[in-house]
Parts: C-alpha cells; structure tokens; sequence
C-alpha cells in the first residue's frame, strides 16, 4: 500500500502525467457548481497531491504505530485472560518456588495486596477524584483552561501539607483581579472542599491497606516517573508498596533465626 501511494505520488507530482486526467474527470463537476456558484474552480488534482504528500511522508510512521498499539493490545489481552484463568495455579506455583515458609509467602502477598490497594487504588484514586473535582470548579468560576488547572491541583494534591492549596491560592488571586471578588470568593470555598474530599475518602479506601506516608507516596512517583516513564505513575507506587509489605515480614523472620 505504502509503495503504491509513493508510485501514484510520482507519478502526480514528479512527471504530472496524470493530473489533467484527473481534473477532466472532474470537469462535469466543475461545470455543475459553476452553475449555481461563479468562479468555482474545482482542483482535484492538487487535492490529490496535498493527500498524497500527507500520506508518503506519515503512512510510515502511521503504520507502524498503529500495529504497534493493535500487537500490544493484543498481547495484554491474552497476558490477562491467562492470568484471570491461572492466576491462582501462577500464585501457588511461585509460593513453592519461594524459599521462604509457605506461611510468611502468603502473609507477603497478602500485604503486597493491602498496600497495592492503599496506594493505588487509595491514594492515586483519591487524587484522581481531587483533579477532576477542581476541573470542574475550575471551569464553573470562570478560569481558563480549566482542564490544566485540575491536572495540575491533582499532581500538587500529592503534596504532603499542601496540597491543592498550592493551586488554589494562585487561581484565587488571578480570578480576584479579573473575575472579581464574588467569583475569587466562590472559588477560594470550592477549593476548601475539594481539599477536604482527602479527608472524607481516606478512611473508607484506606480501610484495609497499608498506611504510607503521602511523602514517601510523592518520591515513589517522581522516581517511578524518572525511571519507567509515564508508566511510573503507578509502578513507584506499588514497588514502594512491595517494599514496605518485604520490611513488614522482615522482623518475623529474624524472630525465627533467633529461635
């Protein structure tokens, strides 16, 4: 397909031989609009040489990354219908592999599964909801770009102590000086709440994980996105979690050399 549209781009652009076919082919149509709309010229042949350029510079690039997505896709798909059917075979298969006493095996998987549940699906859905939230708040005041407003608040949410005040503080001033003193205000309490929703959604999605300092929380991300790339965002966080579940069952094992 690819030499195809470079063949046909030669032989419109390069040598032209086909362009006055093309443009008689079109001529009735030319004519038809004329009728109704005058001086309407019709140029299909430099239509057809714009899409064709288009094409032979991109459809290279383009090719490739969409069966890069398509192969990928379908790999994670098979990836996971494996593991949703052997998952626990994989889980037993890895306890007897382990070294360890099949005892402290499943008290580590349990807490890797706990901290994978209170950062990942606490901490990160937390500021998930914080981001969407202030977008929303953002865009209602008035604020510009409001999307980019939230997706910064939600990376400042991850901030120990200050959180989306960060964000908020600036945003109220700016609104204050161009909005006006009703809409800074309207924002100033909106961004209250959304500060509070942390408070109100921790206690419920952190109820069986494991606590991390939101500190610790923050460097496990940027680390994770220095390292791994955008994928980082939640890889730091569970090999923190993996960390912390491996010094947990440290103290027992030492308890047992000392036995």
């Amino acid at each position: 397909m690819f030499d195809d549209a470079q063949r046909l781009y030669g032989a419109v652009i390069q040598d032209g031989s086909l362009s006055p076919s093309i443009d008689r082919l079109f001529e009735p149509l030319e004519n038809l609009l004329s009728a109704f709309i005058p001086d309407t010229t019709v140029s299909i042949s430099s239509y057809a040489t714009e899409a064709l350029s288009f094409l032979t510079h991109n459809f290279g690039s383009f090719f490739s990354r969409t069966v890069g997505v398509v192969f990928k896709t379908f790999v994670m798909l098979l990836a996971f219908f494996y593991l949703l059917r052997d998952g626990g075979k994989l889980r037993a298969f890895a306890v007897r592999l382990s070294p360890l006493a099949n005892e402290y095996d499943e008290r580590i998987l349990r807490r890797i599964e706990d901290a994978i549940t209170s950062v990942v699906k606490g901490k990160l859905l937390i500021v998930f909801a914080q981001g969407i939230i202030a977008s929303l708040g953002f865009l209602v005041f008035g604020m510009p770009h409001p999307v980019l407003w939230g997706a910064a608040a939600m990376l400042a949410a991850l901030i120990p102590a200050v959180g989306v005040a960060l964000v908020f503080v600036p945003a109220v001033v700016y609104l204050f000086y161009v909005g006006g003193a009703l809409a800074a205000g309207g924002l100033l309490i909106f961004g209250v709440f959304v500060g509070v929703v942390d408070n109100l959604l921790a206690p419920v999605l952190f109820e069986r994980g494991l606590r991390i300092h939101p500190l610790l929380i923050l460097l496990s991300i940027l680390g994770g996105l220095a390292f791994f790339g955008p994928v980082g965002f939640l890889a730091g966080p569970v090999a923190l979690s993996l960390l912390f579940a491996l010094l947990d069952i440290y103290p027992l094992l030492f308890e047992q050399r000392s036995v």
